[in-house]
């Protein structure tokens, strides 16, 4: 049960860091990369998409980092 509530608490301090205004163009940027990597899909451009979804995946782990979480790698 504690190690459920601080994994709980975890996820709450991390969505607060993320809705920092300062972490906006990061996330909105994810956010874009996000729509065109589904959109890539729809037209059957597999490799395109997965590229893009990588880039994303990228801009959010800048956001965490930003936020003063350490993200390995």
């Amino acid at each position: 049960k504690a190690f459920l509530t601080t994994r709980l608490g975890d996820i709450g301090f991390l969505l607060g860091i993320l809705e920092a205004p300062m972490l906006a163009p990061l996330l909105d940027k994810a956010t874009g990369l996000r729509k065109d990597a589904e959109a890539q899909a729809q037209r059957g451009d597999p490799d395109a998409a997965v590229k893009t979804l990588e880039d994303s995946t990228r801009e959010l782990v800048r956001a965490v980092r930003a936020g003063g979480i350490y993200i390995p790698g």
